[in-house]
């Protein structure tokens, strides 16, 4: 690889949103007869939507089909993890998909990951186009039981991929509701090393939350936890790495196999709320039945609110007191958002958030709610 190819494809790495590299980078690979230089090309001129309908459709027919012919040659070991083999019944290939890519601008914009190996994830790591990943997702790193694996060695590979200081999403665990054991210290080395994350989700029953937070990176904007576990609130609240966080989300979810969610106590609501570790935070999310309440109490006592400018409190087990609550409270008058639905409310606390602009969507009693009203954030 050339010094001019090598010093774009960093730079790329770590601005890839800019449109003149990318641009440049195509032109070099033209310039070496590489035919994804005119895949790029095709790419870039593919986003221009202002263009005639039938001009567009034909760019994007030549790109779909320039990478169709050469999107294996381009993938390098990881195409054997993406496509099942050639003559698959349709049954065997949805049965059999575990790999699921994103290109963009002619590389690998996004990996979802359904069980992720160790073969799998050496692949990854070594994968040619993966050098300006934004996005990966993982589900799980082992297909049975937790306790028969209780750790995977399946990140190791990844610690030293070229493309993981650029990587900006990580998200790890299962979408669904039914849980996962996630092992932070399987991936403790893997985020520590994504020196550009900007958005990090945990979706399980997570162990070992205060070892890894010590080695989160600075530049987290977006935070989403969902677990059966006890939120780690005092944890979070005393981690001082956590101080670009504008996004907060935090949930709570119930599975048959777990006894759910455990009481919030004021206490671990007034620290979290009151922690002068979150100067940024402008967007709350709580998704927490136990908040309840006593939350809006903690919530408002803190001033927190007063510098939040989205707020979503839905299934939070507020009752019409939590709702005349915050309908009198001054800050909720300067949120873009406030978000209330699923939760104890009456008319009566439906008609008090009414009274400041507020529209309630769904309750958890059934009352009537428009079927129109909505909030735009």
């Amino acid at each position: 690889m050339s010094s001019t190819r090598e010093a774009l494809e960093a730079a790329l790495a770590a601005r890839p949103n800019d449109v003149v590299r990318h641009s440049a980078y195509a032109d070099l690979l033209m310039e070496e007869g590489d035919p994804r230089g005119d895949y790029i090309r095709l790419a870039l001129a593919c986003e221009d939507r202002d263009q005639p309908a039938d001009r567009l459709r034909a760019l994007e027919q030549e790109a779909f089909a320039l990478r169709q012919r050469y999107e294996a040659e381009w993938l390098g070991p990881l195409a054997k993890f993406i496509d099942p083999p050639t003559g698959s019944s349709v049954g065997a290939m949805v049965a059999s998909r575990n790999v699921e890519v994103t290109w963009k601008r002619g590389w690998l914009y996004n990996v979802d990951v359904n069980v992720l190996r160790a073969d799998l994830a050496a692949a990854l790591a070594a994968c040619p186009v993966a050098r300006a990943l934004q996005r990966f997702t993982v589900m799980q790193t082992r297909p049975g039981p937790p306790a028969a694996t209780p750790r995977s060695p399946a990140f190791i590979p990844l610690v030293r991929a070229p493309w993981l200081p650029a990587l900006r999403h990580f998200a790890f665990g299962p979408i669904v509701s039914g849980q996962s054991v996630l092992h932070l210290t399987e991936i403790e080395n893997f985020v520590a090393g994504a020196r550009r994350l900007k958005r990090l989700e945990f979706r399980g029953s997570v162990e070992d939350w205060s070892r890894f937070w010590a080695r989160s990176p600075r530049r987290l904007r977006r935070l989403e936890i969902t677990t059966s576990d006890p939120i780690p609130f005092r944890i979070l609240e005393s981690c001082e790495r956590l101080g670009n966080l504008r996004r907060i989300q935090l949930g709570s979810i119930t599975h048959r196999q777990y006894p759910g969610p455990r009481t919030i106590t004021p206490d671990e609501l007034r620290t979290f709320f009151r922690s002068p570790h979150f100067p940024a935070l402008r967007y709350l999310t709580l998704r927490l039945p136990q908040f309840g309440d006593v939350g809006i109490d903690e919530l408002i006592a803190s001033g927190l609110i007063d510098r939040l400018r989205g707020l979503d409190l839905t299934g939070c087990g507020i009752t019409d007191d939590g709702a005349q609550e915050l309908a009198v409270c001054p800050a909720v008058s300067r949120l873009k958002y406030l978000r209330v639905d699923d939760n104890q409310l009456s008319p009566v606390g439906i008609d008090a958030l009414a009274g400041v602009g507020v529209t309630v969507t769904r309750s958890a009693f059934g009352w009537h709610v428009p079927d129109d009203a909505g909030l735009e954030e």
